[in-house]
């Protein structure tokens, strides 16, 4: 069985589409499961568990082709040459969770005699498609992306099932809804630990997002302590199966390490710098926490304000990495951090992502034998 997903915008919606494919390879262990993306979040997806080949789709490139007079036959001739070759891949199956016509055309053309999607989506895009699940307004606010998502994953298995009278495999822990990604590697480890060196110490070993406690009732938070841990931040090891990576040791006194994520697409969903400034000074001065600012190219200039705006009051206390981490090195600090704290952005959809999957990595590790061996 050979299944296309097509989700090929930015870091944040392949976020919200990675438990699509979790779903599918879950429930069809068997299947080849290919994904189209662009290359701005191919890193998501090569190496991920749930994907199985990742193809590019090099849309911007030939649109920007497209705008010069003389590559224009070419253009069209790399088009559909790219196009044959996709076709070649005989797909059974092609998702699009994308909803617009940039998704649909390439499944269409992809082939795949079974092709589904989103009905009401944009640009009529949902022409394209064989089947569409009616989900009511998908641009309205009261249901996540990830609950579309999961429902559009369901409802293409249920329309293969039905078509090719195949049978669906029903997983124990079908329900859960997983954030795969890659392992970011030792490399990517290397790096953030170094970076973690200039506050001092780095985080425990194996602490995650998800472990975070709040304090007792009457507690301040000031007085939430950092676990303890002694572990030598220089020995970085390859982790066992399932479990974090060994990260350094860190002061008894040192306080939450916490990411700043200031910057995102849409001028609307800014928060005022200087509110940034008074968040992270009172994070400093209250849990004695050490930040780290994180942010595209972009956003250097104002990132470096709120950097500087922090550093004067709490020295020592803050790094600045806007500009300097790829997609992994993010994945290896958020699984490093106590907290992550920014607006609506990919790099926050990516640490939600990863809290998940702390989360449920814990719940699995407490379950009974018993309930992870039954079938739902």
């Amino acid at each position: 069985m050979r299944v296309l997903i097509v989700k090929l915008s930015a870091m944040g919606d392949v976020v919200h589409c990675l438990p699509l494919a979790a779903r599918i390879k879950e429930r069809l262990p068997n299947v080849e499961l290919t994904w189209l993306v662009e290359p701005a979040a191919q890193d998501l997806l090569n190496g991920n568990p749930a994907v199985d080949r990742v193809l590019l789709f090099p849309r911007k490139t030939w649109l920007k082709e497209m705008r010069k007079v003389g590559p224009l036959i070419s253009t069209f001739g790399a088009a559909k040459k790219y196009f044959q070759e996709l076709k070649d891949y005989k797909f059974d199956l092609a998702i699009d969770a994308q909803g617009l016509l940039k998704s649909a055309i390439p499944a269409y053309l992809s082939g795949a005699p079974l092709r589904v999607g989103f009905a009401g989506t944009r640009e009529g895009a949902a022409k394209l498609l064989t089947h569409a699940l009616e989900v009511g307004d998908y641009f309205g606010p009261d249901r996540h992306v990830v609950e579309l998502n999961m429902a559009l994953a369901d409802f293409a298995l249920e329309t293969l099932a039905r078509e090719r009278s195949t049978c669906i495999r029903l997983a124990g822990r079908d329900r859960v809804v997983h954030f795969p990604l890659p392992d970011p590697g030792k490399q990517c480890l290397a790096f953030v630990l170094g970076k973690l060196d200039n506050l001092g110490r780095a985080p425990e070993a194996g602490q995650s997002l998800a472990r975070v406690e709040a304090p007792e009732a009457g507690q301040s938070l000031a007085r939430v302590e950092a676990p303890e841990a002694e572990r030598n931040l220089n020995a970085v090891e390859s982790p066992e199966a399932g479990q974090g990576e060994v990260v350094g040791s860190k002061s008894p006194m040192a306080g939450p390490l916490i990411a700043l994520i200031p910057g995102t697409t849409w001028p609307t969903k800014i928060w005022p710098e200087d509110q940034w400034i008074a968040l992270g000074r009172l994070l400093c001065e209250r849990l004695q926490a050490r930040l780290v600012i994180c942010g595209g190219p972009a956003e250097r200039g104002t990132n470096q304000y709120i950097y500087k705006g922090i550093e004067s009051a709490s020295s020592n206390s803050v790094i600045d990495l806007t500009g300097e981490t790829s997609l992994m090195q993010l994945v290896a600090l958020f699984r490093r951090c106590d907290l992550v704290l920014g607006a609506d952005t990919g790099p926050l959809h990516l640490a939600a992502g990863i809290a998940h999957e702390a989360f449920n990595s814990e719940l699995e590790a407490t379950e009974p034998k018993s309930l992870k061996d039954t079938a739902h």
